[in-house]
């Protein structure tokens, strides 16, 4: 075993594209518009021989006063088909060369968040060993909706609420044409759309510049695509997904205040799913649902209802993790989290 890393493009993708419900956020391209924003980006892998059998994409991240974390988001990524002892040894290995490379820089702490099951909590227990891990907020959304695409359309539709299907027909009728051709003019539409919709729903969005530096970055080579809604000659809802593997994940979706009443989301929604089938995907994320019991005032309710209204099966991730290299900052800067929210 050797641990070193990665350089080449097409052995990362081809590794984390080949493992289900493939991570985006461990691909190469994303690396690349994270780069571009700019974040510094390290690749780390663990070879057998020349096969790559484990990868870590870290983003890395500065803070007040001179301090750093890395984080790994929806990774590392381990070879899903290596027995428990290999996949053990292999997650150990990457472990150390982490920890290694991280304290050279001075991090304070290194943040996961594993691309595993909530149900296998005990088997990564049993990967942390005596090591300082603390369970932490989330960055990635740790519950999830999948559709399995290789079901049929019209049993993807029997699946969906009897709501759900009512809506798609009733934009159907009224007219609303959905297109992924997209120009200058419909990115600013979509941002217009975007500044609509997180004031509306009371989140926090991204800047225009990361959307269209995601979408110059991420669009040319097909890894990105933009859907959007029209009717009557005008934009209302336009949605972002992301290609990668065996996987199309929608990321990021706006829509107008007006014509609320034709649906469009929904038909959107539904028309995206379709060319993921098409194209040969076996899954389609909603990423990101409200946890389930959680309270019905909780601020995911209202879009977990429009997703849970296509059906899929529910996944939940292990969620976030740190590991602590640096214990005194480390303290001082959850001790300042806390006061902050």
């Amino acid at each position: 075993m050797k641990v070193c890393q990665i350089a080449n493009q097409q052995e990362l993708d081809l590794f984390v594209g080949s493992q289900k419900r493939s991570q985006f956020l461990q691909s190469w391209p994303w690396g690349e518009f994270q780069r571009s924003l700019p974040t510094p980006v390290y690749r780390l892998g663990v070879y057998s021989g020349d096969k790559l059998r484990a990868s870590a994409q870290i983003i890395k991240r500065n803070l007040p006063l001179g301090r750093r974390y890395w984080y790994v988001p929806r990774g590392p990524v381990v070879d899903e088909n290596l027995p428990i002892d290999d996949y053990t040894f292999v997650w150990r290995e990457l472990m150390k060369e982490l920890v290694r490379a991280a304290n050279a820089e001075g991090a304070m702490f290194i943040k996961f968040e594993p691309p595993l099951p909530r149900v296998n909590e005990h088997f990564f227990q049993s990967l942390l060993k005596n090591e300082a891990w603390q369970t932490s907020k989330f960055v990635q959304p740790p519950d999830t909706l999948y559709l399995d695409l290789s079901l049929s359309e019209d049993q993807l539709v029997a699946a969906m609420h009897s709501k759900t299907r009512y809506n798609i027909k009733l934009a159907e009728r009224k007219g609303v044409r959905v297109r992924q051709d997209v120009t200058v003019h419909d990115f600013d539409d979509f941002w217009q759309l975007m500044e609509v919709t997180a004031k509306r729903d009371m989140f926090q969005h991204h800047s225009r510049a990361y959307y269209r530096e995601m979408y110059r970055i991420l669009g040319q080579s097909g890894f990105l695509k933009m859907f959007l809604a029209e009717y009557r000659g005008k934009i209302i809802a336009a949605n972002l997904i992301i290609l990668f593997g065996d996987c199309v994940t929608y990321v990021h979706g706006a829509s107008s205040d007006e014509y609320r009443e034709v649906m469009a989301p929904h038909l959107l929604q539904w028309r995206q799913i379709q060319a993921a089938k098409k194209l040969g995907f076996k899954y389609y994320d909603f990423w990101g649902i409200a946890p389930t019991g959680a309270d019905e005032k909780h601020p995911w309710q209202g879009i977990t209802r429009f997703k849970r209204g296509f059906s899929g099966r529910e996944f939940n991730y292990l969620g976030a993790r740190d590991l602590i290299l640096d214990t005194f900052w480390y303290r001082i800067y959850k001790t300042v989290q806390r006061l902050r929210f």
